[in-house]
């Protein structure tokens, strides 16, 4: 992880930073790169059956930063006045040791650009990610971002990741056919007001919060789902299946106000708790 450090920023000079986290490698004002007539490809291009499309603004940067997939975890969060969409894909051009994160934001006055911040994160010993922050006196302001995160794949095993998180409110999850490419130990989840659309994930453990937004796909796991959200339906296929000396597998949904549908795929010793409350 190479960069410049900029360690603990955050409370002190008006941003947001969640707990625990330091910055390192910050891309704010001058340095963000401008987004050509075309746009980002890989951010436009791919998970092209989505209509998620952040709104236009007419004024566009980007960057990108590399993580490591062998890390213990990858976390991507966000805060301020801002939303969009996060999408996670993977490609068999992108390099097999490293996960490549692709940032565009989008706004309304050129002067905004200043107070945009996205930074490589370090939690704790092994666990990096990535974030985007505006600062919190920015009021009345719509920010709109696109965060894809590209992970590589081969055809002759799975790629596996360890630990897998974001905090992302006002955020739109989309991830891609993983299936049969990435397999994650445990994914965590957590947003508002933003829907989590998954067309095929794999994890030993998967669980997904978020509120007034669906959560629609398909999920395979052997050891624990867990799907939580409100004022919004749930719609997943689920195939689960108990690994030799472990527990059985369990697998919840609760919603308020909202239909849950899961057509069980397979299943052996499962338990399930549905709550349509």
């Amino acid at each position: 992880m190479a960069g410049d450090s900029n360690d603990n920023l955050g409370v002190t000079d008006g941003y947001e930073i969640p707990p625990g986290v330091s910055l390192h490698r910050c891309v704010q004002g001058n340095d963000w790169f401008p987004v050509s007539e075309s746009g980002s490809p890989s951010a436009t291009d791919r998970l092209q059956m989505h209509t998620n499309q952040p709104a236009q603004r007419p004024y566009s940067s980007t960057t990108s930063f590399h993580l490591p997939i062998s890390a213990k975890t990858l976390l991507f969060t966000a805060r301020g006045q801002l939303g969009g969409v996060f999408r996670v894909v993977s490609s068999p051009d992108q390099g097999p040791g490293s996960a490549k994160v692709e940032v565009v934001v989008r706004y309304d006055n050129l002067e905004l650009r200043d107070v945009i911040r996205a930074c490589m994160l370090n939690r704790q010993v092994d666990e990096y990610g990535v974030g985007l922050f505006v600062n919190k006196n920015l009021l009345l302001r719509s920010i709109i971002f696109e965060m894809t995160v590209i992970l590589p794949e081969t055809s002759s095993s799975l790629v596996s990741i360890q630990n897998f998180e974001t905090d992302l409110p006002n955020t739109v999850h989309l991830f891609g056919d993983l299936s049969g490419k990435v397999s994650f130990d445990s994914v965590s989840l957590r947003g508002l007001n933003g829907k989590v659309d998954v067309q095929s994930l794999t994890a030993g453990r998967a669980q997904v919060h978020t509120f007034n937004s669906e959560i629609r796909g398909s999920f395979d796991v052997t050891d624990e789902l867990d799907l939580n959200t409100g004022n919004a339906p749930i719609h997943v296929d689920v195939a689960m299946k108990s690994v030799e000396e472990k527990a059985d597998p369990k697998f919840r949904a609760l919603t308020m106000n909202g239909h849950v549908s899961f057509p069980l795929m397979s299943s052996c010793g499962l338990k399930t708790l549905t709550d349509f409350s």
